[in-house]
């Protein structure tokens, strides 16, 4: 089957140290949580899906970018969100969402003339707390991501999730339905769309340094 340059892109950022590889590495690896150790990223890795839609005989490529969270490496991360139609933010369930912290992380990664078409609030961690305290959480990081959209004049959807590279949870829901979440988006329906994901999804990762 040849392969269509067309593409959904799917950026993550977030703080060093909130869990943004470990979330990648446990959807690309699911069930291998307890063993699994992550170095930092040093700029951003990518990772390559490839899956094909209905009526069409082409292959496409959903591109996920995962971004450095260090501060040195903060002005490169508009160079991998800039075209994403979705971003991901990443925040630790073991600590509050912080105002100030979730709109510059969104200030950062959001180009001024394009907004994504999903933005995504993802608590990681969040097998080291309540479930209480995650449903509060998650509620408290979605209210901020509504308020900066809201005060921004911006336009996208918004969905929070909480997921665990431990254990697994939410991970599928939080990133293997980006897809599926552009399709819908751009068709604007609400009912489920047959997207063929490989049976055995072709993973590229690499990791760019500049």
């Amino acid at each position: 089957m040849p392969y269509s340059k067309s593409s959904i892109m799917t950026a993550i950022v977030g703080k060093y140290g909130v869990g943004k590889t470990s979330l990648l590495e446990a959807f690309i690896t699911p069930g291998s949580g307890n063993g699994r150790c992550v170095g930092p990223t040093i700029g951003a890795a990518i990772v390559n899906q490839l899956f094909t839609v209905p009526d069409e005989d082409t292959m496409k490529r959903h591109t996920i970018w995962d971004t450095a969270g260090q501060e040195r490496f903060e002005s490169l991360v508009p160079m991998y969100t800039r075209n994403c139609d979705i971003l991901i933010l990443a925040l630790p369930a073991t600590e509050e969402p912080q105002q100030e912290t979730v709109r510059r992380l969104l200030s950062l990664a959001l180009p001024s003339i394009r907004s994504p078409k999903i933005v995504k609030g993802a608590l990681t961690k969040c097998d080291m707390v309540s479930s209480e305290i995650v449903a509060q959480r998650r509620q408290q990081l979605h209210e901020i991501i509504s308020q900066f959209a809201q005060a921004e004049n911006r336009e996208f959807d918004i969905h929070t999730f909480a997921t665990s590279a431990y254990t697994g949870d939410g991970v599928e829901a939080c990133i293997g339905s980006c897809i599926v979440e552009v399709y819908h988006h751009k068709h604007r329906q609400q009912t489920d769309t047959s997207i063929l994901l490989e049976s055995e999804p072709v993973y590229e990762k690499s990791q760019c340094g500049c």
